[in-house]
């Protein structure tokens, strides 16, 4: 064998070797992305007296049917806003309750929407299907909803999710706690491609688009999404104040007096 075919056995077992690192990346990346399993399996939703189940069936998925839930106070005349809560990956509508419960204190209707695929909600996770059932619940919710007045509150991937929807449903404002500036972030310290990542959720992006008051929230001692990634957001959209908190990523915020604290701040802002 020449030297020159040996070069070219080897350059071939190195693009090989590289094309099956990408894929494996790319798809644990998605395993990680959505844990749906973490989230557990929930029983009946037991819904309260203010609360409505709402279900959309996904055009491009007719056997998928997303659930949302929306709380609104029992004086609606007087419910100024309505939230649109975004959970994390690992998380459910369920676990929502008392975050839902601390916004109705403050006259706020929440609109909490279930992820593909996670909870009672069937289908598959991906962020094109995630960001599409928003839009479309959102653009059903009754006429006693100011869509104009919506904010949206998005935790971790949530806050991802926020964002994307926010490029086409504007928003009065927006909350993106413990969120990321992209999954390339991750994906290029890797040397993966960002065109084999289906779901880049392009944060970084979205924000400079939308011209709004943006509330950011961090743990300081976060290490699954770093607050460096915030401090980035933060310098990409004029209208934005960054606070950064005690707290990692699944345990923040340690201070919750705080914590609402700057969202009060923040709603204080919107017009």
């Amino acid at each position: 064998m020449t030297w020159k075919r040996r070069l070219l056995r080897l350059l071939a077992i190195l693009a090989a070797a590289y094309a099956f690192w990408c894929t494996l990346v790319a798809w644990r990346l998605h395993a990680a992305m959505f844990p749906r399993d973490f989230a557990g399996r929930p029983e009946a939703p037991v819904l309260h007296a203010g609360w409505t189940r709402l279900t959309h069936t996904p055009a491009d998925d007719p056997r998928a049917s997303v659930e949302a839930w929306l709380h609104q106070p029992a004086d609606a005349a007087h419910a100024s806003r309505c939230v649109v809560f975004f959970h994390g990956n690992a998380e459910l509508i369920d676990h929502q309750l008392d975050l839902a419960d601390e916004y109705a204190q403050r006259g706020c209707a929440v609109l909490l929407i279930e992820y593909r695929g996670y909870g009672r909600t069937t289908g598959s996770p991906t962020q094109a299907a995630i960001v599409a059932d928003a839009i479309a619940i959102i653009d059903a919710l009754p006429n006693a909803i100011d869509r104009a007045g919506l904010i949206y509150h998005g935790r971790s991937i949530g806050g991802a999710v926020a964002a994307q929807v926010a490029t086409e449903r504007r928003p009065a404002a927006l909350i993106l706690e413990s969120t990321l500036t992209s999954t390339l972030a991750f994906t290029r310290r890797m040397g993966v491609p960002d065109f084999l990542i289906a779901s880049p959720w392009r944060t970084d992006r979205a924000l400079p688009a939308i011209d709004v008051p943006v509330l950011l929230l961090h743990g300081r001692h976060d290490t699954i999404i770093p607050p460096d990634h915030s401090r980035t957001l933060a310098a990409l959209a004029p209208r934005t104040t960054l606070v950064e908190l005690d707290g990692g990523h699944n345990d923040f915020p340690h201070d919750r007096v705080a914590y609402w604290d700057a969202i009060d701040a923040h709603l204080r802002t919107i017009p």
